[in-house]
């Protein structure tokens, strides 16, 4: 689905319930954001073809957090695409070791999450920080949003005004979470 100009959320999972996001350039180069879950990589694969573009053309990933679902097909992609890897900081470890933040057992999420929660080890190309600004479409500017996970991150499409929200903020069956 387009977003703006530009723009792109593909949905990753069934029931849109995680998404990955795609940013293209004017040259047709493609940033995109998060890489779901293990399972995910053939649906990103089938949303960047629906765009008009080619794996090929993914430049960049940059990741909003290290869970599972929006890391677990961060290998696959980056294999598929040769693209440079970006991550906060703060998570930027767990990407790099395939282990994912401390979740809370005590929520049905956090154990439902735990289940997944291993992935592959990622080399980590760009370490990530509150206010960057990321030349991508524009200007994608890096916003630290902490308590998801430590090193959480939102990222503002500032042309467009699109604000990726991670996990920050979602919506689960016309419902508001944060």
């Amino acid at each position: 689905m387009q977003l703006a100009p530009g723009v792109w959320r593909i949905a990753t999972a069934p029931a849109d319930l995680v998404s990955s996001f795609a940013f293209v350039e004017d040259d047709g180069q493609v940033t995109l954001v998060d890489a779901g879950t293990k399972r995910a990589p053939k649906r990103l694969v089938a949303g960047l073809e629906h765009m008009g573009v080619a794996p090929s053309d993914v430049t960049r990933i940059v990741v909003t957090h290290a869970h599972g679902d929006h890391v677990g097909g961060l290998v696959a992609m980056r294999g598929r695409t040769g693209a440079t890897v970006s991550v906060h900081e703060r998570d930027a470890a767990y990407v790099r070791e395939g282990k994912g933040p401390v979740l809370d057992r005590s929520t049905l999420g956090g154990r439902l999450l735990r289940r997944g929660h291993g992935t592959q080890p990622t080399p980590v190309d760009e370490e990530l920080v509150d206010g960057q600004v990321l030349d991508v479409a524009g200007r994608l500017r890096v916003l630290h949003t902490p308590g998801h996970t430590q090193g959480h991150v939102s990222l503002l499409h500032e042309p467009s005004g699109t604000l990726v929200t991670g996990d920050a903020i979602w919506n689960m069956r016309g419902r508001m979470t944060w």
